[in-house]
C-alpha cells in the first residue's frame, strides 16, 4: 500500500536511478543490516528508485535477507509501472545504477523496452566484453555492439561502464576551483550528476529520522523561551534549611 501510494502521488521525469538506502534502526530485527559507508551504519536496507531531478522517493523493495529477490528483478520490478505492456511499451525514462546492478543482458531487456539505461559495471561480469589495453591516466577505450556501449576509462583507477544512450564524445570539465580543465567521458559526467541524489534523499531521511526519535523518547531539551517552563522555585513557601551540626570523631 506504501509503495502504491508513492507511485500514485508523483510521476518521476526522464531521469530515475536505483540505489541501496539505509534508515536508521537500532531495535532488535534478524535483517538488520550493517553498512559502515552510510550515514547511519545500521539499519533497514532498501533498494530505493528516485526521481533525479527533485530527489523524490519512488519505489522501494525492503531488504529481507539473501533470498528476497535477484538484482535483475530488483530493477524489474521497481520499474514495472514505466515500462509498459503493448503499445504502452516503455515511456523512455533512463535509468542509472551502480555495478551491483548492472549487466549487459539488463541493459538490453530494458532497451528493448523503449528505456535506456546507463551504469558502472563489474570488469567480469557476465556478457562484458574484454577490454585488457594499458591505459594512461585519464585514457579511454571502448567496445560497441549494436544498442550497447562499454567503455573502460583510467582515473585514480580503471572504470568500467556500459551505456545504451551514450557515444563515445568527451566533455571538458574543471577541476580545482576552475584552475585545471580536464576531458572526460560524458556518460562519466552524467553518471556522477545522477547517482548523488539517493545519497541526499538518505541524509534528509536520516536527519528527519534523528529529530523525531529525540522527540519522542524526551532527549531533546526545551526551548529558553517557552512560556510554561517553570523560572521560579516549584515550592509555594520557602523552605528554610535545617542547621545540621556536623562532629569530628577522632581515633
Amino acid at each position: 500500500m506504501l509503495r502504491k501510494s508513492f507511485c500514485d502521488i508523483f510521476y518521476p521525469y526522464e531521469k530515475v536511478c536505483i540505489d541501496e538506502n539505509l534508515m536508521l534502526y537500532k531495535g532488535r530485527l534478524f535483517f538488520k543490516q550493517y553498512i559502515p559507508s552510510k550515514r547511519n551504519r545500521f539499519g533497514i536496507k532498501s533498494y530505493t528508485l528516485c526521481d533525479c531531478k527533485t530527489g523524490y522517493v519512488q519505489d522501494l523493495i525492503v531488504y529481507e535477507g539473501k533470498s528476497t529477490v535477484t538484482e535483475s528483478a530488483i530493477v524489474s520490478s521497481l520499474l514495472q509501472p514505466y515500462l509498459g505492456q503493448g503499445q504502452y511499451l516503455g515511456q523512455g525514462h533512463t535509468l542509472y545504477t551502480d555495478n551491483f546492478y548492472s549487466n549487459p543482458a539488463l541493459f538490453n531487456f530494458l532497451h528493448d523496452s523503449y528505456t535506456n539505461a546507463c551504469g558502472t559495471v563489474k570488469k567480469r561480469r557476465q556478457g562484458m566484453p574484454k577490454m585488457e589495453e594499458e591505459l594512461e591516466k585519464r585514457k579511454a577505450c571502448f567496445r560497441a555492439a549494436k544498442n550497447l556501449l562499454a567503455i573502460k576509462w583510467m582515473d585514480k583507477k580503471e572504470v568500467y561502464m556500459i551505456s545504451t544512450i551514450h557515444t563515445v564524445n568527451f566533455e571538458a570539465v574543471s577541476r580545482y576551483g576552475g584552475e585545471q580543465s580536464v576531458q572526460k567521458p560524458i556518460c562519466i559526467i552524467d553518471y556522477n550528476k545522477s547517482m548523488g541524489i539517493v545519497n541526499k534523499a538518505d541524509m534528509v531521511l536520516s536527519t528527519m529520522v534523528e529529530k523525531y526519535s529525540h522527540n519522542a523518547t524526551g532527549r531533546q531539551s526545551r526551548p529558553a523561551n517557552n512560556p510554561m517552563r517553570l523560572t521560579d522555585r516549584h515550592f509555594p513557601t520557602f523552605c528554610k534549611p535545617k542547621n545540621r551540626r556536623w562532629k569530628c570523631s577522632c581515633y
